[in-house]
């Protein structure tokens, strides 16, 4: 049964926001684990999209007669660490590009194949000051490991906190969130970090599951600042933009807290008369 039709006058080729949310919550209406793309209509469907048709092949599925089973997923992150045009944070010497980099460029919702541009522009530009910066600075800075310590005798499966982690994230600050998805979210985050910092190993995999669980509760926290929907972020409780909200929300980590600022958008279109 065709259903985008009735959430936005483009159906399929509504932005990939309104696509999300509709599949997703298409899925937890009919307790199914996928919804399915039926390309059949399309002349040539294999000719017209030769890479989706060779994956699907793989999988045993022919795009000519049969559906495709889709799912939302995380796809891109439009946030990020806070940079300059030039590629540098707030720590002297450590730069940003590409999608760990908040520039700026995207808003709330990313146009399709503008990562790309971003990549392109900002790359070169970023790598020329780095490389600037690195023949002018010869100081190798020591890494800061703060509160992980050796593991003691205790059982921490990794693997387990991390599916767990991405599981909550999906589930309270996924396609569709609300004060308390995000309010159990941070609760949980919280009391994950304090685990984790007693008791992960000193080791890469150890130290990378703290700070996604770092990055899990700043991005929760700006999600529950922001009391409104735009682009991406989506709450139910807050479901329509807000004119006081066109800002960019910051977080920065202080003395064992989360703390969030409001900045002016700095690509914000000229009013006209």
């Amino acid at each position: 049964i065709a259903f985008l039709e009735e959430c936005h006058p483009d159906a399929e080729l509504a932005p990939r926001d309104v696509v999300s949310r509709a599949i997703y919550r298409r899925m937890i209406a009919t307790h199914a684990r996928f919804v399915s793309l039926d390309m059949s209509s399309l002349s040539s469907p294999s000719i017209r999209f030769p890479a989706l048709a060779k994956i699907c092949r793989e999988f045993g599925i022919d795009i000519e007669t049969e559906t495709i089973p889709v799912r939302p997923a995380v796809h891109y992150l439009v946030g990020g660490i806070k940079s300059n045009l030039h590629g540098q944070t707030s720590i002297q010497g450590l730069f940003a590009v590409g999608e760990c980099a908040s520039t700026g460029f995207h808003g709330a919702n990313r146009m399709g194949s503008n990562s790309l541009l971003e990549g392109l522009v900002h790359g070169r530009i970023c790598g020329k000051n780095i490389s600037k910066y690195a023949t002018a600075e010869r100081r190798w800075l020591s890494p800061v490991l703060e509160n992980v310590q050796p593991q003691i005798d205790a059982e921490l499966n990794l693997n387990d906190m991390t599916y767990s982690l991405k599981s909550l994230m999906w589930s309270e600050v996924g396609i569709q969130r609300s004060a308390a998805g995000l309010e159990e979210a941070h609760e949980l985050l919280k009391d994950w970090e304090s685990y984790l910092s007693r008791l992960a190993p000193f080791t890469p995999q150890g130290i990378e599951v703290l700070n996604m669980v770092q990055v899990a509760q700043a991005i929760a926290r700006c999600a529950a600042y922001r009391t409104e929907s735009r682009g991406a972020h989506y709450r139910d409780d807050y479901p329509q933009s807000s004119e006081d909200w066109k800002v960019h929300t910051c977080v920065r980590a202080d003395a064992q807290q989360f703390v969030i600022t409001s900045e002016a958008n700095k690509w914000a279109a000229p009013k006209t008369a």
